[in-house]
């Protein structure tokens, strides 16, 4: 196992649970997300620049506010807006920027 394989396994859970649910709350997912992104947010950032796919950053929108009030950490919130504007879909792009934008506001960090 690489480095990252932590990351794509927590994010792959929640996708996967996604369609079983049908309005469900995927808190369970959601936990183990914030807390592998919490851990070490050097190495969450090395993941979100360089291996995070497009639709794993869309799942992991949903706790952006989450790992943002627990880090309380600028460099994030930078990494986190880097690659959210290099999504490809207009789509997923836009609703993440939203929750990005949202979890600023949640957590402080300007």
């Amino acid at each position: 196992m690489n480095s990252y394989d932590d990351f794509h396994q927590v994010i792959q859970a929640r996708i996967s649970v996604n369609s079983q649910l049908r309005g469900g709350d995927p808190l369970w997912q959601w936990e183990t997300m914030v807390k592998q992104f919490t851990k070490d947010i050097s190495l969450s950032m090395k993941f979100i620049r360089d291996e995070i796919t497009d639709e794993e950053l869309y799942y992991l929108s949903e706790v952006f506010d989450e790992i943002l009030l627990k880090t309380k950490s600028p460099k994030l919130l930078q990494t986190l807006g880097q690659r959210a504007s290099q999504v490809h879909d207009e789509q997923f792009r836009q609703k993440i920027l939203n929750e990005l934008n949202d979890a600023k506001g949640v957590s402080g960090i300007f």
